[in-house]
């Protein structure tokens, strides 16, 4: 998707570096790609010391943001600092992507945001009501999904992802 290419240029400052990654679309665990990355940010040995990553924010759209869900609560890593999900959903192809007590693992602070007539808008809601504090669930007008949202409202939605992640980093 490139509806947010131009979120992702403002995001890549001196104060983040911005990671991007694609998944194998036919595949049920969408956190494959996503483990393949974290693994790689991880090991000591491949990368050097002063690019190492202290913490990070994990943002996603659709499987993507089901990826960043998947991975953050297999993991239980405490350098994920937050996790940002447009329009993620609960199960695909009839078979559920994480079990409730999976997305309870997560401690890092969640932001759930999806447009209010969005056909995943109720997995929104879903998946804020089973995981635990810090957490915000944002609704926008209209019916927009995923990656549409940042051409309905893109400017208002990069604003509410870098206050996300100014927040995440530095609470």
């Amino acid at each position: 998707e490139h509806e947010w290419d131009a979120f992702i240029e403002a995001a890549d400052t001196d104060a983040y570096a911005v990671l991007t990654y694609s998944y194998p679309a036919e595949s049920l665990d969408h956190a494959h790609a996503l483990d393949i990355l974290l693994d790689h940010i991880e090991g000591e040995d491949r990368v050097p010391a002063g690019e190492r990553a202290e913490k990070i924010v994990l943002v996603g759209i659709g499987g993507g943001g089901a990826a960043s869900l998947q991975a953050a609560s297999r993991r239980g890593i405490d350098y994920i600092a937050g996790i940002a999900v447009i329009s993620a959903p609960i199960e695909r192809d009839g078979e559920r992507l994480y079990t409730d007590g999976d997305l309870r693992q997560i401690i890092a602070p969640k932001l759930f945001i999806c447009s209010e007539f969005d056909d995943l808008v109720d997995d929104a809601r879903s998946l804020f009501a089973i995981v635990e504090d810090p957490r915000r669930l944002t609704t926008y007008p209209g019916e927009a999904r995923g990656g549409e949202m940042f051409a309905e409202h893109g400017e208002s939605l990069a604003q509410e992802l870098m206050e996300f992640i100014a927040w995440a980093f530095y609470r």
